[in-house]
């Protein structure tokens, strides 16, 4: 029986643990029930067998308290494919019994149960080794061995600190400016004596401070930063020397800083914290070859804030993160030290049980409340580098706010209600500040922010219950103040800055105002270095947002009555856009205003960079917009192609704005898009299209292409005048697809004479020159690409000018049917230097673009399979349906025995040239195939995909032609998937009568179409509700 609550593995969890990209799109191949002839689990673990390449299956268990997993693959990565495969199936409600309760894992296959009871016990054994420690038979040497450790430990780390002192002393002589200029390997020298000297801490806080000096490029706040890493240093230095006065808790945060390691077995042994926690958010970090992710926890009873650690090295994947935003049931194990405290789960699977949703009421109202909290961490430990700020309506400001769209570079505020703001991170700002804008769309919003004392990296947002700050009186958005907005600034901080970066050899240390004297008769730079340790904590202690209530923010959007796309129905948008991924997001974008939904407030800033990059996609990107998706345009400064510039608005548009204007009417009217690029009245033709630039011009011709008419046709013919070549052959291409042209009747009256028919050969009657009429309209001795290898000068030259003419124009002058006409003999007048040149594949583009059935049924036979696949997809059905059964019944090109092989054995005993040939017929057949046509190709569906393909011997060429084989059938099933229709799909087939080669394509395949179904019974649900309600 199937899990039909909950699935036990999310899908964004099971994403999260994959070590690459490449793991991810591997493991979603394997992610359908074909791949796993046995897959099961319990409310424990997940198991399977994965067919792979060999003859044994790999087997797979993945353990749900903290997904680690166990494969028999030999992949060095963690967790493998086979893995993400299982998750991802589990994830889709596709793994028998997974998160069901099972009797003691009876159901359990052996080898599945021995590695879960293995794992077990190592657990069992690791939460007691402290205890066996303090109470086994060898613990007072165990003790004494730990002793004299500890003891040589501290006395390197003395040695390490009292270089530290002497480092710093100089570094507060010569200045943080001089300092700033010394090269990498100046710092890199320090942090490795810190690691010689088994203080890691104080060697990553030193790589800190180092890059902080190697960012003042991009840093204007540098030097205020660097003083607060030197300052801390020094009081970590001086903590650590007079230990032996301190509390024991205050050495704990001492030692934790420095880099005393606890390990998880002692942590696990001591105090447990049970009960509900709010996970606010997580972080991603570089932490040298290594991977970290900090996730921030709100433990619900004491309100304390804590954060959960974990890394990743040499390419493995971190446990998943716990689900953002929600409330769960966890066991945690705080580490002892630095605050706020880290935390390690106390038990496998002790944060798995969601309860219920974060309770964003009891989040701060407003920034002076929440970093009154940050004094009390401090307190307790004053290192405190973030701290993870909550706060409930909150508005964004962007720079610049006011009329127009946004400038690109500028301070990003967040202001709360009191009308206080905190500084956004400008490495932020790209991920963060645009995804807020959009997600609140001018509203409040509640966030989840780091906070490192100078500005703030956001971990969540969501729209806010409370009030904007706009609406509340005395709120009214005012011109925007001059002078930048930062927190508030203790006194004296700006004074010791400039003395640490000019240096006291230069200026001595100053005096700040309310900081206690240092004490003693210190020389100049260990009183600069006193002074910046207690202003450093004083500083974050104390520190306050600033008045930030005459600062404007945007105009809230209008409210859109289309309700957002559910999140099961969202299409990721990728940051490279190929042919499968643009198909998928024109059918999504098709479904959602069929279905009347708008994208996710939260996509508008992907939407409007792919709008950017794909002039194709924007017609279809405006028409599902709606009003907060236009808002959000107006304000980024690359969405001008979205902007509302209409008719009236021409003259004055921007480059950017015309095109879009031109592309989106071509949709609509594109008559009148014709008579923009016409101009006015009292100007000369066509002024506003010759005025614009050649890669203007050369957008608006392409552009002609949707809605071609005849209304287009002078601007055609008068690009053929263009200056540039570009915009020329533009021209001449869309030209070809416009019946009914000057154009066309110049080519027909040019070839009056080209064909003449003596007994029953086809005379063949080649231009002799090159007019000046020719050149203009395209024609030149170079001919079509295909010919220059294949034909002299004068019949390159006929046969461009064939690919002009109706081919309907032949059988009338000739008296030939197309038939008749492609069989009989030619004969060229002179000869050609190529004899064997025949006219079959140069009249395919004029048959395709003129659609004629009759031509295209007689050139079938004539031409190689990828032209027949061309040819196919130019015609209306029923006439497709029979030109695919002559392609596959046909006597040319290696199709001869298709219809015998499809009709009776599958794909068995289809050569390797026929299935090649087979592969490219069905390739060139573009999309989208109606449900008959998806009937009628699968059988040569389920030929190619279960042919298996020939490698006798052992010769390269021979194993590298099958390579090449099953690559393309890989890539064919690829594109498949956005052309067959979804409902009909391809035939059901097992796994076993296909090469392993070929599994994983038919498998992602299928997933494919039953992801396009799903989508559009989610989407299109609702359309059809309104109809039948109306």
């Amino acid at each position: 029986m199937s899990n039909t609550t909950s699935p036990p593995v999310e899908r964004g969890q099971a994403l999260a643990l994959a070590p690459d990209q490449a793991s991810v799109k591997a493991g979603e191949r394997l992610a359908v029930a074909g791949s796993w002839p046995l897959a099961g689990g319990d409310a424990e673990a997940l198991w399977g067998e994965c067919r792979g390449s060999g003859k044994s299956p790999y087997r797979v268990v993945v353990a749900l308290a903290d997904h680690a997993s166990k494969c028999s693959c030999p992949s060095r990565k963690f967790p493998c494919k086979h893995a993400l495969g299982l998750m991802l199936l589990a994830a889709a409600g596709g793994v028998a019994g997974a998160g069901e309760v099972a009797g003691a894992g009876g159901g359990r296959p052996p080898w599945a149960a021995e590695w879960l009871d293995r794992r077990v016990a190592r657990f069992a054994a690791a939460a007691s080794a402290g205890t066996r420690a303090a109470t086994g038979p060898e613990s007072e040497r165990s003790a004494a061995g730990a002793a004299r450790r500890e003891v040589s430990r501290a006395a390197k780390v003395d040695g390490g600190v009292a270089e530290l002192a002497r480092w710093l002393s100089d570094l507060a002589g010569e200045g943080l400016g001089a300092a700033q200029a010394r090269p990498a390997d100046w710092w890199r020298a320090a942090a490795a004596r810190m690691v010689d000297a088994q203080a890691p801490g104080l060697a990553e806080m030193i790589h800190e401070a180092a890059q902080i000096a190697g960012s003042a490029a991009r840093r204007p706040d540098w030097p205020s930063r660097l003083v607060d890493r030197v300052g801390l240093l020094h009081l970590l230095c001086e903590g650590w020397a007079r230990r032996a006065d301190l509390p024991a808790d205050v050495v704990a945060v001492l030692r934790d800083r420095i880099g005393f390691t606890v390990p998880v077995a002692t942590v696990l042994a001591g105090e447990h914290v049970v009960g509900e926690v709010d996970v606010l958010g997580a972080h991603e970090f570089g932490a040298g070859r290594a991977r970290g992710r900090r996730q921030w926890l709100r433990l619900v009873e004491s309100g304390r804030l804590a954060v959960l650690v974990d890394f990743a090295v040499n390419g493995q994947g971190m446990p998943p993160p716990l689900p953002a935003g929600s409330r769960v049931r966890a066991d945690l194990a705080p580490y002892p030290g630095r605050r706020p405290a880290r935390v390690a789960p106390g038990a496998p699977g002790g944060a798995a049980a969601v309860v219920g949703p974060v309770d964003t009421d009891l989040f701060a109202p407003t920034w002076r409340a929440a970093l009154a909290g940050v004094a009390s961490a401090l307190a307790v430990d004053p290192f405190a580098d973030v701290v993870a700020l909550t706060v409930r309506g909150v508005t964004v400001l962007p720079p610049g706010a006011g009329a127009g769209p946004l400038p690109r570079s500028g301070p990003w505020l967040l202001r709360d209600s009191a009308g206080e703001a905190l500084p956004l991170a400008d490495e932020a700002v790209a991920e963060w500040g645009w995804h807020m804008l959009a997600a609140g769309g001018g509203a409040g919003l509640d966030v989840v922010a780091e906070w490192d004392s100078f500005t703030l990296t956001p971990l969540a947002a969501t729209p806010s219950r409370t009030a904007r700050a706009e609406d509340m009186p005395g709120r009214a958005p005012v011109p925007v103040v001059a002078a930048p907005v930062a927190p508030v600034p203790t006194p004296g901080w700006t004074d010791l800055v400039d003395a640490a970066v000019i240096g006291v050899s230069r200026r001595p240390s100053p005096v700040i105002p309310g900081l206690p004297d240092p004490g003693g008769r210190p020389g100049e730079e260990e009183r600069l270095l006193r002074v910046a340790a207690l202003a450093a904590v004083t500083r974050r202690a104390g520190q306050l947002a600033a008045d930030a209530s005459t600062v404007p923010a945007p105009a809230p959007a209008a409210a859109d009555e289309h309700p957002p796309c559910p999140p099961t129905a969202v299409v990721p948008v990728p940051t490279e856009v190929g042919a499968a991924e643009t198909a998928e997001l024109e059918e999504w974008l098709d479904l959602l205003a069929e279905g009347g939904w708008r994208p996710p407030d939260t996509l508008l800033p992907a939407l409007v960079e792919l709008g950017r990059r794909s002039t194709a996609l924007r017609p279809r990107l405006l028409r599902v917009l709606g009003p907060r998706g236009r808002w959000f345009a107006a304000l980024h400064p690359d969405a001008g192609w979205a902007g509302p510039v209409g008719v009236a608005g021409w003259p004055s548009a921007s480059a950017q704005q015309r095109r879009s204007l031109i592309a989106a009417l071509r949709h609509t009217d594109p008559a009148a898009a014709a008579e923009l690029l016409r101009g006015g009245a009292g100007e000369p033709p066509f002024v506003p299209f010759r005025r614009a630039g050649g890669a203007e011009r050369l957008a608006f011709v392409q552009a002609l292409r949707t809605g071609l008419g005849p209304y287009d046709e002078e601007l055609l013919e008068a690009a053929l005048d263009d200056r540039r070549s570009d915009v020329r052959d533009a021209a001449v291409q869309v030209l070809l697809e416009l019946p009914g042209t000057r154009f066309a009747a110049r080519a027909a009256a040019r070839t009056e004479r080209a064909f003449t028919v003596h007994r029953g050969t086809l005379r063949v009657h080649p231009p002799a020159v090159l007019t000046d009429e020719m050149a203009r309209d395209g024609v030149s001795p170079d001919g079509p690409s295909r010919a220059r290898a294949q034909a002299d000068g004068p019949a390159r030259m006929l046969l461009a000018e064939i690919a002009r003419v109706d081919p309907r124009l032949w059988p009338e002058r000739t008296g030939l049917s197309p038939q008749k006409f492609l069989s009989a003999r030619a004969l060229w007048e002179p000869a050609p230097s190529f004899p064997a040149l025949t006219l079959a594949p140069y009249l395919v583009g004029p048959v395709v673009r003129h659609r004629d059935p009759e031509w295209a049924l007689a050139l079938i036979p004539k031409v190689e399979p990828r032209s027949q696949g061309v040819l196919i997809g130019c015609l209306p059905e029923p006439d497709r349906l029979r030109a695919f059964d002559l392609a596959l019944s046909g006597t040319g090109h290696a199709t001869r025995r298709w219809g015998l092989l499809l009709g009776r054995s599958g794909g068995h005993g289809l050569g390797n040239t026929a299935l090649g040939s087979l592969i490219t017929l069905l390739a060139g057949i573009p999309g989208p195939w109606s449900a008959e046509f998806t009937r009628a190709a699968g059988p040569a569906i389920t030929a190619i995909v279960t042919a298996p393909v020939d490698e006798p011997g052992s010769d390269p060429q021979q194993r590298a032609t099958a390579r090449t084989l099953h690559a393309r059938v890989r890539a064919l099933l690829a594109n498949l998937a956005w052309r067959v229709e979804p409902y009909v799909g391809i035939p059901d087939l097992d796994p076993s009568t296909m090469p392993a080669e070929t599994v994983s394509g038919y498998q992602r395949l299928a997933a494919v179409l039953a992801q396009r179904r799903a989508r559009r019974d989610t989407l299109l649900s609702r359309s059809s509700s309104k109809k039948g309600s109306s």
